[in-house]
């Protein structure tokens, strides 16, 4: 037979509350819990945040390309389909190794590309091996050095002359 408390009983409401407070304070609470089951409550730990709970934003790697880290005259807009194009340049030797840098602290992270006045976030891969061309990255990060080249395709010709812009030394 299950015991009813009343408001009107302000020691029962008393003795009540005090169960509650050792059962929410005590490191291990499960010893109350037939205490408190005995009258009808039923107290289940918090597993995980509230319901209402909103995660503040993580805040995102930013690759920024500057017209320092590019050799100028290598920049290039090429024609990539209907009303698509893709931008095209060579890094300079120290912008190479900022790009490398950048690479190798971020791979397989969410991260913002800034280009001058040109921003797009998305996510920096994972280094995957190519043979014949390349079968590890330090295969691949040899060949790249010497290479030094980096492309944005798929972009909207005004996307394409912001990105150009922001390429270009002022």
């Amino acid at each position: 037979m299950k015991a009813h408390f009343s408001l009107a009983r302000p020691r029962a409401v008393l003795a009540l509350m005090m169960l509650l407070q050792v059962a929410c304070t005590a490191k291990a609470a499960r010893p109350t819990l037939p205490t408190l089951e005995a009258v009808g409550w039923d107290i289940l730990p918090i597993q995980g945040p509230p319901p209402n709970y909103v995660a503040s934003p993580t805040a995102l790697a930013i690759r920024q390309l500057l017209p320092e880290d590019v050799e100028q005259a290598s920049i290039q807009m090429i024609p990539f389909g209907p009303k698509q194009f893709a931008v095209k340049w060579r890094y300079t030797e120290l912008g190479a190794a900022r790009m490398l840098a950048f690479r190798e602290s971020h791979e397989d992270q969410e991260m913002v590309t800034k280009i001058g006045r040109f921003q797009r976030s998305g996510h920096m891969g994972r280094f995957v091996p190519m043979p014949p061309y390349f079968h590890d990255y330090a295969e691949w990060r040899q060949g790249w050095l010497k290479r030094r080249t980096d492309k944005w395709v798929g972009v909207t010709e005004q996307e394409a002359q912001m990105i150009i812009a922001g390429l270009k030394a002022r």
